[in-house]
């Protein structure tokens, strides 16, 4: 059986308990993945602009499934999207409009 993919999620995997990402390791992995053929895939409910914050250049090497999905990067270009149409986003600020409330 040969492998194709692995795929990962960040918290609590590629990121460590104070949120932070061993760039270099991740890197050399990278390495290693792409002399095998496999691909490298990152699955999170972040946003792509925090994924290309904390992940730099290396976004350029992988696929990132951003948004919880709604959203695929292949080598940082948006390939696939879901987005809310501006009628939805209408009618959801009209629906909460006046209904703010101050939070202490």
């Amino acid at each position: 059986m040969t492998i194709k993919m692995i795929a990962t999620d960040m918290d609590g995997t590629l990121l460590d308990a104070r949120g932070e990402l061993d760039l270099q390791r991740l890197t050399a992995v990278l390495d290693q993945l792409e002399e095998r053929d496999i691909k490298f895939v990152v699955a999170t409910g972040n946003e792509i602009q925090r994924m290309r914050l904390l992940l730099g250049d290396l976004t350029e090497r992988m696929t990132l499934i951003v948004a919880n999905g709604a959203r695929i990067f292949e080598k940082n270009e948006m390939m696939m999207g879901i987005f809310w149409q501006s009628d939805l986003i209408a009618d959801t600020l009209d629906y909460f409009y006046g209904r703010e409330r101050d939070v202490h």
